[in-house]
């Protein structure tokens, strides 16, 4: 036999030369296994829609996205134990925001007094259940140089948010109020 008559085998997919005893290259066999015990299944965050292949016989969840295995975590832990997620998420935004403890924070409600500077009237807790304005205290800071000034009820801080910290449209604030009430006493003594 002449080299014209040797049978050439190559991969059916790329080419190359096949593993011995299969009509596949190495990469190709592995991609054309069957997974074992591998289905379709629905990812395990009920809100997505998104098909996941299932690799085992596990009970488990399958997610699609690291996003949606986080997302269907924190909904458990928030079912489980709201206080104790509530506590977690206000210690991480007062030091990311603002650069001090919890314990920082409720030192300096005490100093005050458990009152807002502005009404005064006494913090609520937050959850509408406790004496005063039903506001929970929040810490108030300048935009500009990031100073963190008095806490105030979140109504108050939210008023000086609206008006970004400016006195002037404060000033317009009142005097636009004023008005009013003088238009509203004039038109009553008529």
């Amino acid at each position: 036999m002449g080299p014209q008559n040797q049978l050439k085998v190559h991969c059916h997919d790329c080419g190359d030369a096949p593993i011995l005893g299969s009509s596949r290259c190495a990469n190709h066999q592995r991609a054309a296994a069957p997974l074992p015990f591998a289905s379709l299944g629905q990812c395990g965050n009920p809100k997505c829609d998104n098909i996941v292949v299932v690799t085992t016989r596990s009970s488990n969840r399958v997610y699609c996205s690291p996003r949606c295995r986080r997302t269907m975590w924190r909904q458990r832990s928030l079912s489980k134990d709201p206080l104790r997620w509530r506590s977690r998420n206000r210690k991480a935004s007062y030091r990311r925001w603002h650069r001090i403890t919890v314990e920082d924070f409720e030192r300096r409600v005490t100093k005050q007094g458990n009152m807002c500077p502005i009404g005064p009237h006494s913090f609520g807790d937050g959850r509408g259940t406790g004496k005063g304005c039903h506001a929970n205290p929040v810490q108030d800071h300048d935009h500009e140089t990031g100073e963190l000034r008095s806490i105030l009820c979140s109504r108050h801080n939210l008023v000086l948010g609206m008006v970004n910290d400016s006195s002037e449209e404060i000033e317009k604030l009142l005097q636009y109020l004023r008005s009013w009430r003088k238009l509203r006493i004039i038109g009553a003594s008529a």
